[in-house]
């Protein structure tokens, strides 16, 4: 799971396109085989973001991820919208 939100839940949240990148080469060079993608927190008490802010969020790790990596990408999100 890479967390492209500020405030998540694991701490461990980022937005920035290279951190992003850098984080899901470790994981694929650990092994994974496909990345979730999560641009909302769900710790308790989060402050809810609305489709457009989600969707600025996923844009901006999505596109270098998919340059690079020939594997399945999934959005952890409630937004159908998303």
């Amino acid at each position: 799971i890479l967390n492209a939100s500020p405030d998540s839940f694991s701490g461990d949240g980022l937005i920035d396109p290279d951190e992003a990148l850098r984080r899901a080469e470790a994981m694929v060079a650990a092994g994974a085989d496909m990345l979730d993608i999560g641009a909302e927190s769900t710790r308790p008490d989060f402050d809810a973001v609305d489709v457009d802010q989600e969707w600025e969020r996923l844009q901006l790790v999505l596109g270098p991820i998919r340059r690079a990596f020939d594997l399945p990408i999934s959005v952890d999100t409630s937004k159908a919208e998303v």
